[in-house]
């Protein structure tokens, strides 16, 4: 396989990443050359002119903020690729593309627009601490009102043998531990006695999960409970209120992007309330 020159490699990841803003057109007239070269001074020096199009250093910065960081002799290989950019672009143009791609120019240009007015905003209306105490005494709030179950459990082929083990235990219910490491068919729990540990309803089995809220502390089912899995005889040990994690972490950063996804959308709307807005199509 034929090896990439660097400056070819990062030219195909410009293309790739679609960096850049455009500053001027192809060749073009003296006049428009005139203008063009003004606008582009007006951005910053030049660092090349192509066919009259002046390429400014405020475009190598915005080039630099899409590219990891680069040897000593990026900024060269930077320009260098700006210049074929460029020649392609004008290129392009000359074969009658950007009036083909007027709508996906379009659609560029106002993602950038939004990208950049959306992250002002934020940084004018950021997030603070005491927005995410909020949220978190909110989400502990509500994770408090629901329950986690300290189980046990053993898992057995049929209901036959199911039954048996159950009697066995009704029998003599500290037994259960020393049978779930007998006889359970989930070897890892029934290595500790059956024990599965705190569990929340929602990521266990329909069957198992409906069973086991309907017990008591204490409490080893009344009969085996069928699943995918075989059958179950369950004892339920204790109850309570769902912990929290920590505010840190990766909750943080996830309370952090709700809340900030919520802050735009909030502004959003209230700009879609203060506009004019005739719908042609219905949604």
């Amino acid at each position: 396989m034929l090896k990439q020159s660097a400056p070819a490699a990062l030219f195909a990841l410009f293309l790739l990443a679609g960096c850049g803003p455009d500053d001027g057109g192809g060749a073009q007239s003296s006049a428009a050359d005139s203008s063009a070269a003004s606008a582009s001074a007006s951005r910053g020096a030049p660092v090349a002119v192509v066919n009259g199009v002046a390429l400014t250093d405020a475009r190598v910065s915005v080039y630099m903020k899409g590219l990891p960081p680069l040897h000593e002799d990026g900024r060269g290989e930077i320009i260098e690729n700006m210049i074929s950019s460029e020649l392609v672009a004008q290129a392009a143009r000359k074969a009658g593309m950007a009036d083909e791609l007027h709508e996906d120019m379009l659609v560029a240009q106002q993602a950038v627009l939004v990208r950049s007015y959306l992250g002002d905003y934020l940084e004018k209306n950021p997030v603070t601490e005491e927005d995410l105490q909020a949220r978190y005494e909110q989400f502990k709030q509500e994770l408090g009102e629901r329950r986690e179950y300290l189980v046990s459990h053993i898992l057995l082929p049929d209901e036959e043998a199911a039954n048996k083990t159950l009697a066995e235990i009704v029998e003599n219910p500290e037994r259960f531990a020393d049978l779930a490491k007998e006889r359970s068919q989930d070897t890892g729990s029934g290595a500790n006695g059956g024990d599965i540990g705190w569990s929340s309803p929602d990521n266990l089995v329909p069957p198992f999960a409906e069973a086991m809220r309907q017990m008591e502390p204490g409490e080893i089912s009344s009969a085996p409970v069928q699943t995918r899995f075989g059958w179950h005889i369950i004892q339920l040990r204790d109850t309570r209120g769902a912990t929290p994690p920590p505010l840190e972490g990766r909750v943080r950063q996830q309370m952090e992007t709700q809340a900030r996804n919520e802050k735009v959308t909030r502004h959003v709307d209230e700009l879609r309330a203060a506009a004019s807005v005739e719908l042609k199509e219905a949604p």
